[in-house]
C-alpha cells in the first residue's frame, strides 16, 4: 500500500507540473503523430490493394501465359498457340463442344481520375472471347447490358467507374480514334476485377491491328484436372507456356504487393521513428531539467530511484499513446473508405481498392507510439533517477 501511495503522489505532481512542459510534450506528440499516420496509411493502402488482388481467382480456372512472364503485360501468345492449349482435355466444355475459355488481349487506355483535379493515368482494357459469363461466372450485370460483338461498346467494373471519369451508363472514352461506350456496369462482389474495362475481344483486335493475345483464361472439368492440364502443355513441343492455377496466380501477385509494401511502410516508419525517438530524447532532457525541484523533494523524503525513472517514462508513453490516437483518427478520417487506385501487373493495368484502416493496422501504430515513448524516455529517466539529491536540492 505504501508503495501505491509513492506511485500516485509521484504521477499526481507529474500531472500537475505538466504545463510548465507543455512545449517538450507537443514535440512528442507531433513526432509521433507523423510516424503512425504514415506507418498505418501505407499499411491499409496495401492491406486493400493485396485483398482486392487475392480474391480474384478461382481453383477451378487456370490461366496460361507466356513462359516467364511474370504478368500480363508482358506475355503474349500466338493464335496457333491459343488453339492447341484450347484442345486440352481437362476443359470444361459448352453444349456445342467449345472450349469454356478466353484469350484476352488488353490494351492501355487513357483515363481521367474523378475529383477536384483531373489526373490523367493508363488503365487496361480487356478484350474477352464470346461466353464472358461461362469463363467467369461472378461478373454480374448490375446496370445496363453485356456488349454486343462487332460494336464498340465495353462494360466497366463498380470500382472503376467510381474511380474514373466518363464510365457512368452511357459515357464514352477514346481509343485509336474509335469511341466506344458504356453500355453496362458489373459487379464481382467487390474484388480487383471491378477495376477491368471490358469489351470483345475481335472488336478490340481490329482496332489494335494485333492477332496475338496476352493470357489465356480456361474453365477445368474440376479443381484437380489441374495439374493433368499443365502436364499436357508442358509435354508439348510447340508451346513455350507456363499454366497457374488463377487462385495461385493472383495470391502470388499479392505476396509480391504484400511483401512490397511492408518493407516500405516498415522501412519508411523506422527511419521516421528513429528521428521521433531522437526528438523524445531531447524534449525528456528538458521535461527532466523541468522538473529537479520536484525530484529533489521525492528523493530527499526517501522515494526510490525506480519511482523516478517510472514518472519519467510513463508522461513519456502518455504522450505517444495520445500521438498514436491522433494519428489514428488521422488516417481514419482521410483514407478509411476510400477508392483508390495502382498500378500492378505492368505499367499499363491500374487496380482500383478500398481502404481499410483495420484494428490490427491500428494496433501497430499503437504499439510503434509505445517503443517510441519508451526508447525516447528511457535514458532521459535514468539520468532523473541517478542525480545525487545534493546536486537536485542545490537547483531548488
Amino acid at each position: 500500500m505504501n508503495a501505491l501511495r509513492q506511485v500516485s503522489a509521484v504521477m499526481l505532481t507529474s500531472i500537475q507540473t505538466l504545463p510548465r512542459r507543455i512545449g517538450s510534450a507537443t514535440v512528442i506528440v507531433i513526432g509521433v503523430v507523423g510516424v503512425v499516420a504514415v506507418l498505418i496509411a501505407v499499411l491499409a493502402m496495401g492491406n486493400g490493394l493485396v485483398a482486392a488482388v487475392r480474391n480474384i481467382g478461382s481453383d477451378d480456372r487456370a490461366i496460361v501465359l507466356r513462359a516467364g512472364a511474370s504478368a500480363e503485360a508482358t506475355s503474349i501468345l500466338l493464335r496457333d498457340e491459343v488453339s492447341t492449349i484450347l484442345n486440352s482435355q481437362e476443359i470444361q466444355r459448352d453444349a456445342n463442344g467449345k472450349a469454356i475459355a478466353s484469350a484476352d488481349t488488353l490494351a492501355a487506355v487513357n483515363l481521367s481520375k474523378a475529383g477536384p483535379v483531373p489526373t490523367e493515368v493508363t488503365v487496361a482494357m480487356r478484350g474477352v472471347s464470346p461466353g464472358l459469363q461461362q469463363v467467369r461466372p461472378e461478373i454480374q450485370i448490375v446496370k445496363g447490358r453485356l456488349f454486343e460483338p462487332g460494336k464498340y461498346e465495353l462494360i466497366v467494373g463498380q470500382m472503376a467507374t467510381r474511380q474514373y471519369s466518363n464510365l457512368a451508363l452511357g459515357g464514352q472514352i477514346s481509343l485509336r480514334g474509335t469511341r466506344w461506350t458504356v453500355v453496362g456496369i458489373f459487379s464481382t462482389h467487390g474484388n480487383g476485377r471491378e477495376s477491368e474495362l471490358l469489351t470483345d475481344r475481335d472488336t478490340l483486335a481490329s482496332v489494335l491491328r494485333r492477332g496475338d493475345f496476352q493470357s489465356v483464361t480456361v474453365r477445368l472439368q474440376s479443381a484437380g484436372a489441374f495439374a493433368a492440364f499443365k502436364a499436357s502443355l508442358a509435354a508439348n513441343p510447340t508451346l513455350t507456356v507456363d499454366a497457374m492455377r488463377e487462385s495461385e496466380f493472383f495470391a502470388q501477385q499479392s505476396k509480391d504487393i504484400s511483401r512490397l509494401v511492408h518493407v516500405a511502410a516498415y522501412l519508411l516508419g523506422a527511419i521516421m521513428g528513429v528521428g521521433a525517438i531522437f526528438a523524445a530524447v531531447n524534449s525528456m532532457y528538458a521535461a527532466v531539467t523541468a522538473r529537479v525541484q520536484e525530484i529533489a523533494v521525492f528523493r530527499a523524503i526517501g522515494y526510490g530511484g525506480e519511482l523516478i525513472v517510472l514518472s519519467v517514462v510513463a508522461e513519456a508513453l502518455f504522450f505517444s499513446l495520445l500521438g498514436s490516437a491522433l494519428g489514428i483518427a488521422v488516417v481514419w478520417l482521410l483514407l478509411n473508405g476510400k477508392n483508390l487506385n495502382a498500378g500492378i501487373g505492368g505499367a499499363n493495368t491500374q487496380l482500383v481498392f478500398d481502404v481499410a484502416v483495420t484494428p490490427a493496422i491500428a494496433l501497430t501504430g499503437v504499439v510503434a507510439a509505445a517503443v517510441i515513448g519508451v526508447a525516447g524516455s528511457f535514458f532521459p529517466a535514468m539520468r532523473a533517477a541517478r542525480v545525487p539529491v545534493t546536486t537536485a536540492l542545490r537547483e531548488i
